[in-house]
C-alpha cells in the first residue's frame, strides 16, 4: 500500500483540469482485405482499419496510429476476399453497434465494442444476414449502400441495404432482428422494401415515372428514419436506361411498406425534373458528363452523384446538413467532361444543403456550393489547395477515384484514392463562416506514405490498409474511446446517462511508461458543459450503487485521490498525468473512475459513472 500511496501524491500534485482538443478518428473499409483479389491486389490488411489521432498532433501517424479495427471474415469466397463497402453505427443500449456491408459474398455484419478497447474483437463480431453463397440466392458480388436507424419507440433497429447484382436479390432490403439474436436470419427478419415490382412512382416531367431499375449505390435514413437512396445507372450500351436512373429518392417506411418522392435529382438523362438550381440556365454545371471513347461502346452521357453525407446538428445549432458529390472516376476510365461545359471538371464540386425548415428535403436555394477542388473557378467559388504531407506540395486538383465523403463534429471529410495505391483524407471547416471553403481551411491529416513505407503486423507491409473505394468516415468525436497504449486497460462498464449513452474512461497523448510527460486520463460520452470528477484508488472494487439512486452504476475503486472539473460541449473531459523519470514507479498499478453530473436525469439521483481504467506503469 505505501508503494502506492507515495507516488500517487506525487502524480497527483500535477494534476490540473484542461479541455479536451478535437481528435480526429475514421474507420476505412478496406477492399480484398486478407485474400489476393480479383483484380490481382496482393493479400492486404484486413477488413476495416481504425485511424485516431491519439497523441493529439492533429495528423495520423500510419506507422503508430492505424489499427485493425475489424479483422473477422466470413467471406468463403478466395477469389473475392472480403470486399468492404460500407458502415454505420448507431447506439443501442448505450453502446455504439456498428453495421458493414462485405460484397464479396454479399455479407452485412454487426460488431460491438462490449469490451471498450476500442477495437472489435473477433467475438464481438457476428454475421448479421447473408445473401451471398448459401443464402440459396446464388454467388453475389453485392451489398453497396447501407443505411441505419435505431428505431427508439419501438426499441429496435432497422438495417437497409442496396444490391445492385444478382437477379433473385436486386433491391433495398429491410433488416430487423426481431428475436434479438443477433441476427436477421430468422424467418420473416428480412424483406424486400424497394424493388422494381413494387410499382412505386413518383412526378415525371411528362407524367408518373416508375421506380423500376434497382441500381442502388447509396443509402442515407435522416434523422426521423426515412431512407434517402441513390438508383445509379449503366455505362454500358447494352442495357438500357429507364427514366428513374441517376436520381436520388426518399422512402417513408410505414411498418415495412414504403412510399415514395424524389429527395434530389441533379440529371437530365432521366424523365424527372432536375433540381432547380442545376436546369439549364441554373446557378450550377450541370453534374451530367462524356463518357470516354471506350471498348465495349459506352452510353455517350453519365451522372454519378452518388456520394451523400450528413452532419446531425453539426455545423449550424439546430440545424441538419446534407452534403453531395459526385464520384466519377476519372483516372479509372469513366470520364469526368461536364456534358455542357467539357471544361469543367465536376468530381471536385461538393454541395452543401443546410436544411433550416427541417423537412428533409433539398428546397430551391438551399443547395450551395461549398468545397471546390477542381482546376478553375466554378459558380463564383475559387479552388482551395492544401498541402500534401507526403511531398509538401500544395495540391489544387482532384485526380483520382472519390473513395467517399463523409460529415461530423462540424467538418467535411473527402476520402480518396491517389496513385498507385495511396489513400487521403482531408478535413475541411468553414472556419470564417462564408459558406465555403478556402485555402487555408482544409488539412490533409492523413496519407499513405511514399514507396518505401513499412507498416507494421497486421497490414500487409508496404501499402497498409488498401482501400479500393470502399467506405470510409469518422466517428463522431467523444463517442468511442481507445485503442490503449500497453499499460492502459478499461475494465466493466459504465452506466447511461440521458443521451442514451454509457459513459467511458479514455486516455489521450501518451503511454504509461516512466517518464512519459504527455499521458492524460479522460472520459468521453458525458452530458456536455457538466460538473465531473475523476478519482484514483488503488484498490479494485466492484459496489453495485443502485441502492443510493444510481441504477446501473457501479463503483469500481475506492476514492483516493479526487479531482474535480467540467465537460466540454461533447461531453469529454480529461487530466494531464505526466508520470515522473523514476525507475521505482515501473510496475505500480493503480485504477481511475470518473463521475458526471447529469441534470437532465429524472427520478434518481443524477449522476452517472465511468467503467474503470487499470493503469500498470511500464518501465
Amino acid at each position: 500500500m505505501m508503494r502506492f500511496v507515495a507516488p500517487t501524491a506525487l502524480l497527483a500534485a500535477s494534476l490540473a483540469a484542461q479541455g479536451p482538443a478535437p481528435v480526429q478518428d475514421h474507420l476505412l473499409c478496406v477492399g480484398f482485405a486478407g485474400e489476393q483479389g480479383p483484380s490481382g491486389n496482393p493479400p492486404v490488411s484486413y477488413p476495416v482499419a481504425r485511424y485516431k489521432d491519439n497523441n493529439l498532433d492533429g495528423v495520423i501517424d500510419p506507422i503508430t496510429e492505424l489499427h485493425a479495427f475489424l479483422k473477422k471474415e466470413f467471406t468463403t469466397n478466395g477469389a473475392n476476399g472480403a470486399f468492404m463497402t460500407e458502415f454505420r453505427y448507431v447506439v443501442e443500449d448505450g453502446e455504439l453497434a456498428f453495421y458493414f456491408t462485405d460484397s464479396g459474398d454479399g455479407i452485412v455484419m454487426r460488431g460491438q465494442d462490449l469490451n471498450h478497447n476500442g477495437l472489435l474483437e473477433d467475438t464481438e463480431v457476428t454475421r448479421f444476414k447473408l445473401f451471398g453463397p448459401g443464402s440459396g440466392t446464388g454467388s453475389l458480388f453485392a451489398p453497396e449502400g447501407l443505411a441505419v436507424h435505431r428505431d427508439t419507440a419501438n426499441n429496435r433497429t432497422i438495417v437497409y441495404v442496396g444490391l445492385d447484382s444478382g437477379s433473385a436479390v436486386r433491391g433495398i432490403w429491410r433488416l430487423v432482428d426481431q428475436n434479438g439474436d443477433g441476427d436477421a436470419e430468422d424467418t420473416g427478419e428480412a424483406a424486400k422494401f424497394v424493388d422494381g415490382t413494387k410499382g412505386l412512382t413518383v412526378p415525371g416531367k411528362t407524367g408518373p415515372v416508375t421506380i423500376q431499375s434497382d441500381w442502388w449505390q447509396k443509402l442515407l435514413t435522416t434523422p426521423t428514419g426515412r431512407l434517402i437512396a441513390y438508383n445509379n445507372g449503366p455505362t454500358s450500351l447494352s442495357t438500357a436506361r429507364n427514366p428513374d436512373m441517376f436520381c436520388w429518392y426518399l422512402f417513408t417506411d410505414t411498418n415495412g411498406t414504403a412510399s415514395a418522392e424524389v429527395w434530389f435529382n441533379p440529371s437530365t438523362l432521366n424523365g424527372i425534373a432536375t433540381h432547380p438550381d442545376f436546369t439549364v440556365g441554373g446557378r450550377f454545371p450541370n453534374w451530367d458528363i462524356v463518357l470516354p471513347t471506350a471498348t465495349p461502346p459506352r452510353h455517350p452521357a453519365w451522372n454519378d452523384v452518388s456520394r451523400v453525407a450528413l452532419d446531425r446538428r453539426g455545423l449550424f445549432p439546430g440545424f441538419d446538413v446534407y452534403y453531395v458529390m459526385a464520384g466519377y472516376r476519372n483516372g479509372a476510365g469513366f470520364g469526368d467532361a461536364n456534358l455542357d461545359t467539357p471544361s469543367v471538371p465536376v468530381s471536385g464540386l461538393v454541395y452543401r444543403i443546410v436544411d433550416r425548415n427541417f423537412n428533409e428535403r433539398i428546397d430551391q436555394g438551399e443547395l450551395d456550393l461549398h468545397a471546390n477542388i477542381s482546376n478553375r473557378a466554378v459558380a463564383g467559388v475559387a479552388p482551395f489547395t492544401y498541402v500534401d504531407r507526403n511531398t509538401t506540395n500544395t495540391v489544387l486538383v482532384l485526380s483520382d477515384v472519390i473513395a467517399d465523403i463523409a460529415a461530423a463534429n462540424g467538418e467535411l471529410y473527402l476520402t480518396w484514392l491517389g496513385k498507385p495505391r495511396n489513400v487521403c483524407t482531408i478535413a475541411m471547416k468553414d472556419a470564417n463562416a462564408n459558406g465555403t471553403i478556402e485555402t487555408g481551411e482544409a488539412f490533409q491529416f492523413y496519407v499513405t506514405p511514399g514507396a518505401g513505407g513499412s507498416y507494421p503486423p497486421p497490414f500487409q507491409a508496404l501499402n497498409g490498409p488498401y482501400i479500393n473505394a470502399g467506405g470510409a468516415g469518422p466517428i463522431a468525436r467523444g463517442l468511442l474511446p481507445g485503442p490503449f497504449p500497453a499499460g492502459l486497460a478499461p475494465e466493466g462498464t459504465g452506466c447511461a446517462g440521458s443521451n442514451g449513452l454509457r459513459i467511458l474512461v479514455e486516455t489521450f497523448g501518451g503511454e504509461a511508461k516512466v517518464g512519459s510527460a504527455s499521458l492524460q486520463l479522460g472520459m468521453v460520452r458525458g452530458a456536455a458543459n457538466a460538473p465531473a470528477a475523476m478519482w484514483i484508488g488503488a484498490t479494485r472494487r466492484n459496489d453495485d450503487l443502485t441502492a443510493i439512486g444510481m441504477p446501473r452504476c457501479t463503483l469500481y475503486t475506492e476514492i483516493a485521490v479526487l479531482q474535480n472539473t467540467t465537460t466540454d460541449a461533447d461531453g469529454s473531459a480529461r487530466f494531464p498525468l505526466p508520470i515522473p523519470n523514476n525507475p521505482s514507479l515501473a510496475g505500480v498499478t493503480f485504477y481511475s473512475q470518473w463521475a458526471v453530473v447529469d441534470a437532465a436525469l429524472t427520478g434518481r439521483l443524477p449522476v452517472v459513472t465511468s467503467n474503470v481504467l487499470k493503469v500498470a506503469i511500464q518501465p
